[in-house]
């Protein structure tokens, strides 16, 4: 993927992720539990907990991605998916941005105060890892005050793009085993 997709369809992010999972990518589901909407990445990872989906290759990393370094190198992806609270200047919030690294900057902030840069952590992990790819599912986020609450739209973001990513892990699950 050379362009970003800014609200992607679900058919689109569905065939994204069981591509990307049948290749040994991983999920790390970002962000701070205590500012409101920039606890979109997490809560993906705790509506999955929810519905009782435990995979390996979902990582939950509070605060920044920095926090799972070493769940991320022993697990040894070729790639990952972070997903997190983003910001981009006219973009309505709760909207999903699918990117590539190469994107970022251009296209939005990611709402998350990483405590180190996106891309040292990925020499680190090229380095470390077979690592090839890193991609972005950003979901634009409304408010970053201090608070435990989602707001709306991006609650209704986070409940749809969860259940498309337990779709795409059983999906990317069976693909392994008929291949």
């Amino acid at each position: 993927m050379s362009e970003p997709i800014i609200r992607p369809s679900s058919e689109e992010l569905l065939k994204f992720l069981v591509e990307k999972l049948s290749n040994k990518y991983i999920i790390a589901c970002v962000g701070s539990p205590l500012r409101s909407d920039d606890r979109a990445g997490l809560e993906v990872c705790e509506q999955l907990a929810k519905k009782r989906v435990r995979d390996s290759r979902l990582i939950e990393c509070e605060y920044g991605l920095e926090t799972c370094l070493d769940k991320i190198i022993s697990s040894k992806p070729r790639g990952i998916i972070m997903i997190d609270a983003g910001y981009a200047e006219g973009v309505p919030p709760g909207t999903i941005i699918l990117s590539g690294i190469r994107n970022i900057k251009e296209l939005f902030a990611l709402a998350t105060t990483h405590n180190v840069p996106i891309r040292l952590l990925l020499k680190l992990l090229e380095k470390e890892t077979r690592l090839k790819d890193f991609y972005v599912i950003a979901i634009i986020a409304e408010k970053l005050d201090i608070g435990m609450k989602l707001s709306e739209h991006v609650r209704k973001t986070v409940e749809s793009l969860a259940e498309v990513i337990r779709i795409a892990l059983e999906k990317s699950m069976s693909n392994k085993i008929n291949h």
